[in-house]
């Protein structure tokens, strides 16, 4: 059954029209103040998700940025005759790792901050054989003595979650897993772990030092 209003004229014979009721106002301007809450709703979720995603993919670069930094460096990693080509040592508050990659001795040094999240620093020599051409010390005595303070650090990572390097020897069998290493590569299996917030990396390394450096820089 329709409704149908019917128009009404006044005593000067105009017609009138009927308007909106008070009554009408208030559930119209409710049903509108449902409809608009109900978009600002879905807006803010799809912002949220947005900020979420933004968040997660930041953890995992910074994460995977630690990872495949030192992976490429134990990638190119070389023995020297005298001279230990990878000296780590890794724990619960932060670690080493000392790898020599061609003309070029890297330094990672990684640990926790008040906030318990861990720092990872690099520290890089020039060298040739185990002549430091950067402060003209030789290597072995940087390695030994700790007076790698004399070379410049540069940031790679910030507030990581968790960081952890492990060790093992594919040689024996069976592979032990420990968090130390003082001695050449092409025997040692690495696995670098890395965590951002919920992001995790992991990566497992076999240096395999196809060349060896024996060459020197003459005084």
């Amino acid at each position: 059954m329709i409704g149908i209003r019917i128009k009404s004229s006044g005593r000067d014979g105009r017609v009138t029209r009927p308007g909106f009721t008070l009554i009408e106002t208030l559930v119209a301007s409710v049903v509108l103040s449902i409809a608009l809450l109900g978009v600002y709703s879905i807006l803010q979720y799809a912002v949220k998700v947005e900020g979420r995603t933004a968040l997660r993919w930041n953890d995992y670069a910074a994460a995977a940025v630690v990872v495949s930094h030192m992976a490429a460096s134990l990638e190119d990693a070389v023995n020297v005759p005298g001279l230990n080509a990878l000296i780590a040592r890794s724990g619960p508050q932060g670690g080493e790792l000392i790898c020599q990659a061609g003309t070029r001795r890297h330094r990672y040094v990684w640990h926790t901050d008040d906030l318990n999240d861990f720092n990872m620093d690099l520290q890089t020599m020039i060298v040739a054989g185990t002549k430091n051409l950067t402060t003209g010390q030789p290597v072995e005595e940087m390695d030994q003595q700790g007076t790698w303070h004399q070379i410049e650090s540069s940031t790679i990572a910030k507030r990581l979650t968790d960081l952890s390097v492990q060790f093992g020897d594919f040689e024996s069998g069976s592979i032990n897993w420990t968090n130390s290493w003082d001695g050449p590569v092409g025997t040692v299996i690495v696995r670098i772990r890395a965590q951002a917030g919920e992001a995790i990396v992991e990566r497992i390394v076999v240096p395999m030092a196809n060349t060896e450096l024996g060459m020197g820089v003459e005084e």
